[in-house]
């Protein structure tokens, strides 16, 4: 399941992921097809899936995903929707929570640079506010 997917069946598989068809996508496992999706094809199956909200989508993927790297893009996209369950269901099924400190740190940083550019210098402690408020969410 390591080859990726030609643009015309990404955008297929996208599609079921984004009408929540849990039993084609299945199918679509089942017949040894790849979830890599094919690059200039937006999105990720797990990434609209964490959107959609479809837990029981995310539990079939996460089972059927051997990239930890791909998990742990999930991991990250969950918290940003502020999905705990999801979260937990990540980490259960292997997505490093060591790597996450540092993507949330990165994303919050750059919020904080497009901040300043466009109001200025912040105080600080509207940033400590703010990265208390990142870190709780």
């Amino acid at each position: 399941m390591a080859s990726i997917l030609t643009i015309e069946e990404s955008k297929a598989l996208l599609a079921l992921c984004r009408t929540g068809r849990l039993y084609e996508i299945e199918d679509w496992i089942r017949a040894g097809k790849s979830l890599q999706i094919a690059e200039g094809v937006r999105g990720t199956p797990f990434q609209i899936a964490v959107e959609k909200g479809f837990r029981s989508l995310i539990e079939l993927l996460v089972r059927h995903e051997s990239q930890v790297r791909i998990k742990n893009k999930a991991l990250a996209w969950a918290v940003e929707h502020r999905r705990m369950d999801l979260v937990e269901l990540l980490v259960k099924n292997g997505a490093e929570t060591r790597e996450f400190h540092g993507i949330i740190q990165n994303r919050y940083h750059n919020r904080c640079r497009a901040s300043r550019a466009v109001h200025g210098k912040l105080k600080s402690a509207t940033h400590m506010r703010m990265w208390r408020n990142w870190q709780t969410r």
